[in-house]
């Protein structure tokens, strides 16, 4: 998911940390530098962008259409030198597609939002094509990249669950004063759900798609495997009397 961080004043994708920092190249042309990186802030692409907001009616006074065409891309290299453009397809150009229009309909952007079109003005091509350029940051090149990102997510949630469950040995001591034969803790299914769903409601606040999967993976794991657990230890209690 993209989104704006007002920390750092940028455009960051939370699922693999990649982010667009941008400034103005030529105010009267509405040319802005748009430059992709990732999270090890290594570049992936630098581009020119002509941004038009456009009022299709004319009578509206605000835009109706936010048309990106973009005009110039290279490959940063870090040294002192005029950059070599390029006008092949490239996998990031996607990928700056769907960061601008992320950008678009960030917060305290005009609202009803304008409608977004990228162009590739190196080879004029269409709308449609463009189109299908930035539907391909969800389904294209860029799918598995986000699979392993999310992927990643999942371990970490499923690791925040074992780290989450250590808690409760820490517990245990405590529950001998009212059960001394120590059956409360068989009932860690059930009282897991005190940890668990809390932690499953801030991971999907903040966004964290891949632990709150794995949270829910862990946590229902958890419950199946304590339910005949908590079976036994009611049963053995009640027979000893508790």
């Amino acid at each position: 998911m993209i989104i704006y961080d007002k920390q750092k004043r940028r455009m960051t994708d939370t699922e693999n940390g990649d982010y667009l920092l941008s400034q103005p190249a030529d105010r009267e042309t509405h040319s802005w530098c748009f430059n992709l990186y990732d999270q090890q802030d290594q570049p992936l692409l630098a581009s020119i962008v002509q941004v038009n907001n456009l009022d299709e009616f004319g009578n509206s006074g605000k835009a109706t259409l936010v048309r990106c065409t973009l005009l110039k891309t290279w490959m940063p290299t870090g040294r002192p030198e005029p950059p070599t453009y390029f006008d092949e397809y490239h996998p990031q150009i996607p990928r700056l597609a769907a960061f601008l229009e992320a950008r678009l309909y960030t917060s305290g952007a005009q609202t009803p939002h304008p409608r977004f079109e990228f162009i590739d003005g190196r080879h004029h091509t269409s709308s449609s094509e463009a189109s299908a350029w930035a539907q391909s940051y969800q389904q294209g090149e860029s799918s598995s990249g986000e699979n392993r990102a999310t992927g990643k997510g999942i371990f970490l949630g499923l690791l925040l669950t074992l780290v989450l469950h250590s808690l409760q040995l820490l517990l245990l001591p405590l529950t001998r004063v009212y059960d001394k034969h120590g059956w409360a803790f068989f009932y860690f299914g059930f009282t897991q759900l005190l940890y668990v769903l809390p932690a499953i409601y801030l991971a999907r606040r903040d966004n964290h798609r891949g632990v709150m999967i794995g949270l829910i993976i862990g946590g229902s794991l958890t419950f199946l495997l304590g339910l005949p657990l908590a079976g036994i230890a009611f049963i053995c209690g009640q027979m000893m009397g508790h």
